[in-house]
């Protein structure tokens, strides 16, 4: 990169893991799957967890404490810059240099999946406020004492076409709000610093480095004018009203450690290759009425699993406890009744394996989604002693059904969740006790109205949380949580209350994601 030594240092040499929770209570492990995400709510907040003590190099210390000048640079915001200033040392090492010239370089662009939804506002992309009030709101004891300017880009020099054929490309500028800056406690400083010769070349718009090293240069010698530019001595974000996150550090670095990449990859390797494979066919049977191979196909599907597990972090390997196998059934063998879903996959209690219709097995999303469902209703495990449908009849005439499941006793289940996790969970799929009996549950269901049993919501739900995109049979469930409370109905509000119990079931207790750091 033509970098002289040192030039670039590492904010920490311990390992790390990233974690985004969305407005709606989803928590996103993994900062390649947070890019990738597309959720249709704003980041909320986001944190570091360490695979060890974190350990910041001494060198970057010191330069922090010897430095005149300190800039934040433009990057991804949730992935690339906040993380870094939630490494223990790194924000207090930057306030206790209170002689540097710090600032801020705001970003040009908004990114999809990160700034594309303001959390104050989710109708309107970020404007650089709200730039400002994500560092608030993640960095511990949030942004007072790191940087006094803000450089943003001027628009008045960049063409009306140009920003036209980016907006039709769905790229959107983050605008400066001047007023909402200067409320803040800082001073917006609007100014040329994308790249000319990238515009005219390219016609992109993008941060030139000789630019940004002029208006810095400028500022640094005009150091003791500058705080002039807006009325009123700086003061703190606090004392401006930014609710920021005064907590400290310490409940930053006082986690549980989670388990290297490594150690999980090998993990993952050793659970999926232990697991049979079945593959209908018509010769020697094995469990479930299929033969074992251990060919090609199998092959793949072992490499998909992988694939899958790697993804998505959040995946506990305990969740495939209830796993005897993987098991592709031909088209035409495939018996399970379809005529409520269009979901080719399934858990079978009975012997303990995840069947796949083949031609899901062809297409690696398509298995995804049909995997990730079948594994989140094998949690359930054998939960279930007997279901039935019975006719709701009043005096001879047909109101609709009612749906009668009987859980098989304590002792003979086989489940992820215990007894008060299942009952809860029965309870947000609407299903009620009878009469006080936790084993008998009741739901009704009217007219020709049709009905998802628990194990399919467990399934779907599950894929959803994981990534909504494969699930859209239930992302048009989830979609009342996009509204504001204020402008629904009473029961759109009931509504909206077990939308967000089943996420939060879904994040503590699926995922056993119970804990992350306070506001």
């Amino acid at each position: 990169m033509g970098a002289a030594e040192q030039a670039v240092l590492p904010c920490t040499t311990s390992q790390a893991r990233l974690s985004v929770l969305y407005s709606n209570g989803v928590l996103v492990l993994g900062e390649k799957k947070s890019g990738y995400a597309r959720r249709g709510y704003p980041v909320e907040r986001i944190f570091k967890e360490f695979c060890e003590k974190p350990l910041v190099p001494s060198e970057v210390l010191e330069r922090i404490a010897e430095a005149d000048i300190l800039i934040m640079a433009p990057g991804s915001l949730y992935s690339s810059l906040i993380p870094v200033f939630q490494v223990p040392g790194l924000t207090q090492a930057v306030r206790a240099n209170t002689r540097a010239m710090k600032i801020l370089v705001s970003n040009l662009w908004v990114l999809a999946g990160e700034t594309d939804q303001s959390i104050g506002d989710t109708e309107r992309k970020f404007l650089v406020s709200d730039l400002l009030k994500a560092y608030d709101r993640n960095i511990p004891g949030g942004i007072k004492g790191l940087f006094e300017q803000v450089l943003c880009l001027s628009l008045k020099d960049v063409p009306a076409s140009v920003l036209q054929n980016y907006a039709v490309e769905g790229k959107n500028p983050i605008y400066l709000d001047r007023e909402q800056v200067c409320a803040q406690g800082f001073i917006p400083i609007e100014c040329g610093i994308f790249s000319r010769a990238a515009l005219a070349k390219q016609g992109v718009i993008q941060h030139g480095p000789i630019h940004l090293a002029k208006v810095i240069k400028t500022l640094w010698t005009i150091s003791g004018m500058v705080k002039d530019g807006c009325k009123g001595s700086h003061s703190s974000p606090q004392e401006k009203g930014i609710s920021a996150n005064t907590g400290g550090e310490a409940s930053w670095v006082e986690r549980t450690w989670v388990e290297r990449p490594l150690s999980r990859y090998q993990q993952i390797h050793q659970k999926v290759h232990a697991l049979p494979i079945f593959i209908e066919s018509q010769g020697a049977k094995g469990p479930g009425g299929v033969s074992r191979e251990t060919g090609v196909r199998a092959e793949r599907m072992r490499q998909m699993m992988e694939n899958i597990l790697w993804r998505h972090q959040d995946i506990p390997l305990a969740h495939l406890g209830w796993l005897r196998g993987v098991a592709s059934i031909e088209r035409n063998q495939w018996l399970r009744n379809q005529t409520w879903d269009s979901v080719f996959s399934f858990y079978d209690p009975e012997d303990g394996l995840i069947k796949i219709r083949a031609d899901q097995v062809q297409d690696e999303q398509s298995f995804e989604v049909a995997f990730l469902v079948a594994l989140g209703q094998s949690l359930l495990g054998n939960y279930v002693h007997s279901k039935e449908m019975r006719p709701l009849l009043i005096d001879t005439i047909a109101l609709g059904k009612v749906y009668h499941l009987h859980l098989r006793p304590e002792g003979q289940r086989s489940c992820y969740f215990n007894s008060s996790e299942l009952c809860h969970f029965l309870q947000l799929t609407r299903l009620l006790p009878v009469n006080g009996d936790a084993t008998h549950f009741t739901r009704v269901i009217n007219g020709d109205e049709g009905f998802t049993p628990p194990g399919m919501l467990m399934g779907l739900h599950y894929a959803w949380y994981l990534d909504n995109r494969f699930a859209c049979h239930i992302e048009y469930k989830m979609a009342v949580m996009k509204i504001t409370p204020a402008l629904l109905v009473p029961e759109q509000i009931k509504m909206l209350g077990r939308r967000q119990n089943m996420v939060s079931f879904f994040r503590e207790v699926v995922f056993r994601q119970r804990e992350y750091p306070e506001k």
